[in-house]
């Protein structure tokens, strides 16, 4: 009986969106700091990323983004980033492709989510 009530309360204050930021921050590095929000335009195929670190907010925008697939292999593919704020320091030394692969073991999630 306790069970059922702390289920029916925790799907009132956690979102599936929280459990998603919770998962993805555990993959995002120290130096882009957390991500603390995530909109998908799915007419627009844009994804809104919102960062913070140390009280500062940043923002990452992939725009134009899609999913292919090479055989078994799935990859997140994107027209272009934007960022701003202290992302600008902070991404100046990392080179992203223009596919990045998913996990297989995280295809569902982004196959529903995007």
């Amino acid at each position: 009986m306790i069970y059922k009530k702390i289920a029916k309360l925790t799907k009132k204050v956690f979102s599936s969106k929280t459990y998603l930021l919770m998962g993805l921050n555990r993959y995002v590095p120290e130096t882009f700091g957390k991500l603390t929000d995530i909109a998908v335009d799915r007419e627009g195929k844009n994804i809104y990323l919102q960062m913070r670190k140390s009280g500062e907010e940043a923002h990452l925008n992939i725009l134009k983004y899609g999913v292919e697939y090479q055989g078994n292999t799935a990859y997140l593919t994107y027209g272009s980033i934007e960022r701003d704020a202290y992302l600008h320091s902070a991404l100046k030394d990392y080179t992203i492709d223009k596919r990045i692969k998913v996990d297989p073991k995280y295809i569902k999630i982004v196959q529903a989510m995007l």
